[in-house]
């Protein structure tokens, strides 16, 4: 970006400042410090004045200081050269950059213009259409920060076990915060790349969003890791608890048939990866693990549901943690 073309060209500009400075070390009277008497001045001021006069060549040069000798003036012309080679450069990458942003930002004004006529033609409640037009700028902004896969075309290309490794890289880290799931990805990350590559996603949600309500039976069971934002859960009783980034939800679903036993709300916007647990299951089902069973974790979780040992709900278990 900007900084990066910045330091590149304040490096070296430092660098061919300290040779412009350099080559008038030498045994003669007609060097530029000399002409221009600033031999006598501090080390800090001719530094200055060297790194002013290498910066100005980047903008066609100063009359404030000129060469003296053969040596300087040929330096000064390769200074120029590569000034104006760099410069051009430089100019080319920003001008692509900027054009790019500028595209991407006026397909991004264009989609949310269509979908601004589209709510207002269909007569949409001013409230609705508003959080509809909130969420999509969110879900715009996220895309943003972070890249989905189905964006970038190149990575159809790679090999699927890259694809493999890069989604690994990518979400367990995540995973990783339940620690059932931290230990299994040490002891058999095999199983883990397949479940990251086929079983996880992605779900961005506004403030006011409900992901799930009481008494929900989840069409497509999954469960929840909050990565960024806070959600508040409402459960049976009427008690409320606040979720937030690190908090997994729903794991009953992954173990068994699941009607969800509270209602979970995005406070503010809300950035959650998904497991999907039919493929999950369908996964870990094809590997067994002599250090590891999940089935028995599986058998005993459900176990100690049905036994009235943990309270139900979508909430983490304190044995989890």
């Amino acid at each position: 970006g900007i900084c990066q073309v910045m330091l590149v060209i304040l490096g070296t500009g430092h660098i061919t400042a300290c040779i412009w400075y350099g080559i008038t070390q030498q045994d003669r009277n007609d060097t530029w410090v000399k002409a221009f008497h600033f031999d006598q001045a501090p080390l800090k001021y001719k530094y200055t004045t060297a790194l002013h006069w290498s910066l100005a060549q980047f903008a066609g040069g100063m009359d404030e200081i000129v060469p003296q000798n053969t040596g300087e003036r040929v330096y000064a012309i390769m200074v120029f050269l590569l000034a104006f080679i760099m410069a051009s450069i430089f100019v080319g990458r920003l001008t692509s950059s900027m054009t790019q942003l500028s595209i991407l930002a006026h397909k991004d004004i264009e989609k949310l213009q269509v979908l601004k006529r589209y709510l207002h033609k269909n007569e949409i409640s001013t409230w609705l259409a508003e959080r509809v037009m909130h969420n999509a700028q969110h879900a715009i902004k996220e895309r943003q920060r972070f890249m989905e896969e189905s964006g970038v075309e190149l990575l159809t290309a790679i090999s699927e076990s890259l694809r493999n490794e890069l989604r690994f890289e990518l979400y367990s880290p995540v995973l990783a915060v339940h620690p059932l799931f931290r230990c299994y990805i040490e002891i058999c990350p095999t199983v883990i790349k397949k479940v990251c590559h086929s079983g996880v996603s992605q779900l961005l949600a506004s403030s006011g969003d409900v992901i799930f309500t009481l008494g929900e039976v989840p069409a497509n069971p999954r469960m929840l890791i909050v990565c960024s934002g806070e959600l508040t859960y409402l459960d049976a009783v009427g008690e409320v608890s606040r979720v937030s980034s690190g908090h997994w939800i729903s794991e009953p679903a992954l173990w068994t048939q699941w009607t969800y036993h509270g209602s979970l709300m995005a406070l503010n916007e809300c950035r959650i990866i998904c497991l999907d647990a039919n493929k999950f299951q369908e996964l870990v089902g094809t590997f067994d693990h002599s250090d590891f069973d999940w089935k028995r974790y599986a058998k005993k979780f459900v176990e100690c549901m049905n036994n009235g040992d943990m309270v139900v709900t979508d909430l983490p278990y304190e044995d989890d943690t």
